[in-house]
């Protein structure tokens, strides 16, 4: 609770007190809801708004460098309150982090114990990084699936462990490559021999290739993904495989204008609220 309150506290003094970067984008207007749908938060919002674009939508920036899972249950849950789904996406992402604490302790206290597992869940939560899931973004709906996914595996309910672990993979796509560990686990849990039900560990890469068959058919180029994360400036490893090692802001352009993608007409004969947002007054 104190962890998510100073957040809170800091979202209201940038909000109120210090000059805003005039190139900030929000996903939402309307108090510390604009620091708390910032950064990759106007992207997801956009995403759960607008769905996903062909176009770049800021420079050479696609939206669908960022996955759909969190942005789908965003439009969800606001669709019946329509002009809240920044609320809704804060409030979804500070309930899904309460949860990834209960989870991960009682995760921890089979390995730990009790004391050492509640100070495991108080460092995440005072920890800086922490910040970002009481924000817009889809890190907290992550953990919380991740979380899930091993836990039912010591429960030995393989099924749900894939399936869990399967849904983390289409928040983050390191999701993906935390199958290795989890058949790990299921690999010792049958005294290291091979069994059919280990396979539930390949719901995750199969999930994310899923996503990656929607991406080709979208812009009809088979490697746009790859270039897209080469355009974000993202490079590693992950890269070659599946080229993303993380959602994070666009990189710095020479470019003029954090927002001098085309405005002249909009992509689909008709502005979309997102694409709107983006060109300002040029659409008018």
């Amino acid at each position: 609770m104190a962890g998510r309150l100073i957040v809170l506290v800091a979202a209201w003094f940038s909000d109120t007190l210090l000059i805003r970067n005039p190139y900030l984008t929000s996903g939402s207007d309307g108090g510390i809801l604009r620091a708390l749908t910032s950064w990759d938060g106007w992207w997801y919002m956009g995403i759960a708004r607008d769905g996903y674009q062909l176009a770049p939508l800021q420079l050479d920036h696609h939206n669908y460098a960022f996955l759909p899972l969190y942005p789908m249950l965003v439009r969800l849950l606001s669709s019946p309150f329509p002009g809240a789904d920044g609320l809704i996406a804060v409030l979804l992402s500070h309930a899904l982090f309460a949860r990834t604490l209960v989870l991960l302790f009682a995760l921890g206290r089979r390995h730990i114990g009790d004391r050492k597992a509640a100070l495991a869940c108080f460092l995440l939560a005072i920890s800086p990084f922490s910040a970002v899931f009481s924000m817009a973004y889809g890190e907290s709906l992550f953990l919380v699936l991740a979380i899930g996914s091993f836990l039912a595996a010591e429960r030995g309910n393989r099924p749900v462990s894939g399936i869990l672990l399967a849904l983390s993979a289409l928040c983050r796509l390191q999701g993906a490559v935390l199958f290795l560990p989890l058949w790990i686990l299921f690999f010792r849990q049958d005294a290291l021999r091979a069994k059919l039900s280990q396979s539930w560990v390949l719901l995750a890469p199969l999930a994310v290739a899923g996503f990656l068959v929607y991406i080709t058919s979208l812009t009809g180029s088979f490697d746009a993904f790859v270039q897209n994360m080469a355009d974000w400036g993202r490079g590693g490893a992950a890269v070659g495989a599946t080229g993303v090692t993380g959602n994070v802001a666009p990189r710095t352009s020479t470019r003029s204008s954090s927002r001098s993608w085309p405005c002249s007409a909009p992509r689909s004969g008709r502005w979309s609220t997102h694409e709107r947002t983006a060109c300002g007054s040029s659409t008018s």
